[in-house]
């Protein structure tokens, strides 16, 4: 399966590998996304439960909920 990531959550997958395999603490992960460690906390669990998957933006490929109908779009 494919997965398409933004910059943004490539670098957050990366510093979160690096709190999981003990090189950084949650605190110094914080500090680099900007984020709280309570954030990096929930993450950590997303990332395990989930995997890589997992930190994509869930409602990637979905359709926006403010889209118009085929059917009006045709009329215009």
């Amino acid at each position: 399966m494919l997965i398409t990531m933004s910059d943004k959550e490539i670098q957050r997958l990366a510093v979160l590998q690096d709190v999981r395999d003990h090189r950084i603490t949650q605190v110094r992960a914080a500090e680099i996304l900007n984020l709280s460690t309570r954030q990096i906390t929930r993450l950590l669990q997303k990332l395990n439960q989930d995997g890589v998957s997992g930190m994509a933006h869930a409602s990637r490929g979905q359709p926006g909920h403010r889209r118009h109908d085929d059917l009006l779009k045709s009329k215009c």
